[in-house]
């Protein structure tokens, strides 16, 4: 394979620029800002391109400290590689950076095929979380996200996961889409409904866990249970990568960081819980949540992009709250 791979956030060990050196990449650039880390990842890549390892031609893999978007390559690349995704995908400079290596560093930017992942996203849904009922906790919705393992089962859907974001690095952006200044602001409603079924789940498995503690009588357990799958603290967030774009009929190799329904899974992403209430909320089947979650993006990778998510519960039986 006679082609220029970059690869963005290559982190302490290289890995992915490693990875594409080993798949016969003539030249490999990895870049990363952290100073420390490209040191690190300096003699990761000396290890491997030690003439007594024979693994990699020295020189093939060259490792550039500082951010993509003020590197300027000494030729474009014909492959992307980056794990530079957040909890909530675009939270890492993402956006600004995959559109700065489009303009910049590629050879064909508007070609599924020269980039890995192809699109990242953000899945969202309504969640009940047990941690949430604790009386000595104060918690406030107005303060910074829940941040949890996404491995930790006192967290529930209440509905079935949907697309908050989704970022296709091949794509360019329509004009209109940005306003001046490279700021783009994303807004997508989204509807929510909650079968029973869900909740009985949920009341199923939060009873299994609370039994698991010994210290919670069965009664207690199961009236924990209920209380706990039956409302709502926040809409869980989480990244899901695509890292192909197949031809049509073809399924796509997709990196879930939960499972496909928001059931726990093991994943080094966290699930990030933005409290929707500072207190959780009763919900019944038949209720629909409705979200509106939004997102405000800027070109320069330093500015942290901006979210408020807006949400409102429609309720079936009178004077419940919302």
């Amino acid at each position: 394979m006679d082609w220029v791979v970059v690869d963005i956030g290559t982190g302490p060990c290289a890995i992915l620029s490693v990875f594409a050196a080993l798949a016969g990449a003539k030249k490999v650039y990895a870049i990363e800002a952290n100073p420390a880390m490209a040191q690190l990842a300096r003699e990761a890549v000396a290890l491997v391109e030690h003439p007594d390892s024979g693994a990699i031609a020295p020189g093939t893999i060259e490792v550039l400290q500082g951010f993509s978007t003020e590197i300027t390559l000494p030729e474009r690349a014909d492959l992307l590689v980056a794990e530079i995704v957040g909890s909530v995908a675009s939270e890492e400079g993402m956006h600004g950076t995959i559109r700065d290596a489009r303009r910049r560093h590629m050879k064909r930017p508007n070609d599924p095929l020269s980039f890995i992942p192809a699109r990242c996203q953000t899945v969202a849904v309504p969640a009940s979380y047990a941690e949430h009922h604790k009386k000595a906790c104060a918690w406030t919705a107005s303060g910074p996200p829940v941040r949890l393992a996404c491995s930790n089962p006192w967290l529930r859907p209440l509905s079935t996961p949907q697309l908050w974001e989704d970022f296709a690095f091949f794509e360019e952006e329509e004009p209109a889409a940005t306003g001046a200044g490279g700021v783009r602001t994303l807004s997508s409603p989204l509807r929510f409904d909650v079968p029973a079924a869900t909740i009985a789940a949920n009341r199923e498995l939060f009873c299994e866990q609370l039994e698991s503690l010994e210290k919670v009588p069965a009664i207690r357990a199961a009236e924990l249970a209920g209380e706990m799958a039956s409302s709502i603290s926040g809409l869980a967030c989480w990244p899901r990568l695509v890292l192909d774009a197949t031809a049509e009929g073809e399924l796509p190799i997709i990196i879930e960081s939960r499972g496909r329904g928001g059931e726990p899974s093991t994943s080094h992403w966290q699930t990030v819980l933005p409290l929707l209430c500072t207190k959780p909320v009763t919900v019944e089947a038949g209720d629909v949540i409705l979200v509106i979650p939004t997102v405000t993006l800027a070109e320069e990778v330093e500015t942290p992009p901006r979210y408020e998510i807006r949400a409102e519960l429609l309720s079936l039986s009178e004077g419940r709250e919302s």
